[in-house]
């Protein structure tokens, strides 16, 4: 009887050694798999919470006349611009709304744009939407309020067709010269086209670290 207990006994331990293997074996396979396997993958997903990279664009030159008159100058404008990567089907629908547009606007603006950088959905918007943009900030990961430069013509100036005019690249521009975003503006005809390299300076890359928002408020 005390044999066949020993036995039992040893069959157990047997049976429970071989479990705290397998379950050793199961913990190294998860922690290769996230580590090794997909570490890049997670890596990118930390690297997008913390930073984000966007482009910094040279406010244009202005066009003067041969007495050093300007003719041609900017004014500030506020566009709204979104990371497509934290923007989720419930922002897309909120952010459609304030700007009085549909999801497939929203959708068409950042298809096959890069996830990780700001996409620019509509530019030149008014005060009153500015304001909705901040009150729901926290309703809106992913969206951004920016300012740029739009275009500005003095008065009595009357000369559209010399001057020419300014406007978004687009997909089939930017795979045709790798220099240009979609959504880059720059000039599309007239002296704004002749002389855009000189006129558009510049751009730069900024890698900025987010911040979250938390409500605080009980």
């Amino acid at each position: 009887m005390n044999e066949i207990t020993k036995t039992q006994l040893q069959q157990k331990k047997l049976i429970l050694n071989v479990i705290i293997i397998i379950l050793f074996i199961a913990l190294y396979y998860g922690f290769f798999k996230i580590q090794i396997a997909t570490g890049k993958k997670y890596y990118q997903i930390s690297v997008d919470n913390s930073i984000r990279q966007i482009t910094e664009h040279p406010v244009r030159g202005t066009i003067r006349d041969s007495n050093g008159n300007i003719l041609v100058d900017n004014r500030p404008s506020f566009v709204v611009s979104v990371i497509p990567r934290q923007l989720s089907k419930k922002t897309k629908e909120v952010l459609a709304n304030i700007l009085n547009e549909t999801q497939e606007f929203v959708n068409k603006k950042i298809k096959g744009r890069n996830s990780f950088r700001p996409v620019i959905i509509k530019r030149d918007l008014e005060y009153e939407v500015i304001a909705e943009l901040e009150e729901r900030r926290l309703d809106l990961p992913g969206v951004l309020v920016e300012v740029e430069s739009k275009r500005f013509y003095q008065e009595n100036v009357y000369s559209p067709h010399i001057f020419g005019y300014v406007s978004e690249v687009t997909m089939e521009e930017s795979r045709d010269d790798s220099e240009f975003e979609p959504g880059e503006l720059i000039g599309k005809s007239g002296l704004e086209n002749k002389y855009d390299a000189n006129l558009r300076g510049r751009k730069i890359a900024i890698n900025t670290v987010t911040r979250e928002y938390f409500n605080l408020t009980s």
